[in-house]
């Protein structure tokens, strides 16, 4: 299955979530710079955000190893992921009214 057709709402989920407003392509140069902020700056925003998006806590521990820069990106393809899964999830329900 296409997962451009989910972009759109994807991209919506990602500004909800993080305030990052930009086409969902673009997010994940400026979605890793947050990430890697948080690492470095506010733990505990991190872990809300996480929480927040539903990424799985045994995943997300599991990205917690290596230099900042490994873990952002493995927290990065996490949230992206669990964001294109949830956008999947709201198109399917929409189509289906």
């Amino acid at each position: 299955m296409n997962d451009e057709r989910y972009f759109d709402e994807a991209s919506t989920l990602l500004t909800q979530y993080t305030q990052i407003e930009v086409p969902w392509l673009a997010a994940k140069v400026i979605l890793k710079n947050k990430l890697l902020n948080l690492l470095e700056n506010d733990l505990p925003a991190l872990y809300q955000l996480l929480y927040r998006i539903d990424v799985d806590e045994k995943k997300a521990r599991l990205a917690f190893g290596g230099d900042t820069n490994i873990i952002a990106e493995n927290l990065l393809e996490l949230i992206l992921q669990r964001i294109l899964q949830k956008a999947k999830s709201r198109v399917a329900y929409k189509e289906g009214k």
